[in-house]
């Protein structure tokens, strides 16, 4: 996939299966209602295709979205993410019965949870294959992405 895009504060580009982004900015999505940030938590944490680790994580990456107005993304270096990477899969697959991307699209939202090979810096530079990063975006955004620091050990 090659897209580019330049922004007036930053760039997000995917050159040769890289992407690279900048961070702290707000992408232009319509803000949720609270009451819709809280059902798509609900139904995140009665998915049946998630454990726990992963719904907790998602559910903690939703709440740094502010009512997914905001682009993010956090590193999952740890072993832990092998088993993230497997759940968050299954919650995205047209076999699970989760469908995240029609969830957040029916909450009005283009954004929604995505998992990409790989870590990035805090700027948004591909770092390497060691781990995974797990962003709650919009695929079609151009603007850049801001990376939120967490233990992911707390989620365990």
């Amino acid at each position: 996939m090659n897209r580019f895009a330049d922004c007036e504060s930053g760039t997000f580009y995917f050159s040769g299966g890289t992407p690279v982004m900048a961070v702290e900015s707000i992408c232009p999505q319509p803000r949720i209602s609270k009451r819709q940030v809280e059902f798509l938590e609900y139904l995140i944490w009665q998915s049946k295709d998630a454990d726990d680790v992963t719904r907790k994580l998602l559910i903690w990456l939703l709440r740094q979205t502010d009512q997914l107005t905001m682009q993010v993304f956090v590193n999952c270096p740890s072993e832990i993410c092998k088993k993230v990477s497997r759940k968050l899969h299954d919650m995205h697959s047209c076999g699970g019965t989760t469908h995240l991307d029609t969830l957040f699209e029916a909450a009005g939202s283009a954004m929604s949870p995505k998992l990409y090979n790989g870590t990035y810096n805090s700027d948004g530079s591909f770092v390497g294959s060691n781990g995974f990063a797990v962003f709650i975006h919009d695929q079609d955004c151009k603007a850049p992405i801001r990376r939120i620091e967490c233990d992911i050990h707390a989620c365990n």
